[in-house]
């Protein structure tokens, strides 16, 4: 390999991208720990994952190479800004030919589960740390997966709560 050649740059350049950039941080994360921990709880909670649902979430936030990674409040409060992210994020997907593969019914949920669970660990993990700003973070993202495990399936809740709620998550 020549060292002018950038093979599979895409892939590797995605995982470098910060996050939380919006409010200050103790520790650094980056989108390739953020996959990989969102891979980890998905395995604890659910088992471990087939092969698509595995590439899903280790390419899940790809996109934000180009977009950034803008935050789940932010999101939350402007329906707009998500929309637009959604669209540009479906536009960088499309021209670079990185699309996501498609999934079986209520697996989307699922992976919904363990990333806004993932979100609540580093939260809390800053919190532990001394960064209070952790603290609503923490809140809005608990109130967020509340309302999310209501749409699981009995068993998939029972698990999620399980995992969140008996092992001292808080």
């Amino acid at each position: 390999m020549r060292g002018n050649e950038r093979p599979n740059a895409l892939g590797r350049y995605s995982g470098l991208v910060d996050r939380y950039h919006t409010w200050p941080y103790v520790r650094r994360q980056n989108v390739a720990e953020h996959c990989w921990q969102v891979y980890r709880v998905y395995k604890e909670i659910f088992g471990t994952p087939p092969a698509l649902v595995a590439q899903y979430i280790m390419e899940h936030d790809d996109e934000e190479q180009e977009t950034g990674d803008i935050q789940f409040g932010a999101k939350r409060r402007y329906p707009a800004l998500k929309a637009a992210a959604d669209e540009a994020g479906k536009d960088w997907r499309a021209r670079h030919k990185r699309l996501l593969p498609d999934l079986p019914d209520g697996t989307l949920l699922r992976i919904k589960a363990a990333d806004l669970t993932e979100m609540y660990e580093f939260a809390r993990d800053e919190t532990w740390s001394g960064n209070q700003f952790g603290v609503p973070i923490m809140r809005n993202i608990e109130a967020a997966l509340a309302k999310l495990v209501t749409a699981l399936p009995e068993e998939d809740r029972q698990a999620v709560n399980k995992f969140c709620f008996t092992r001292g998550r808080s």
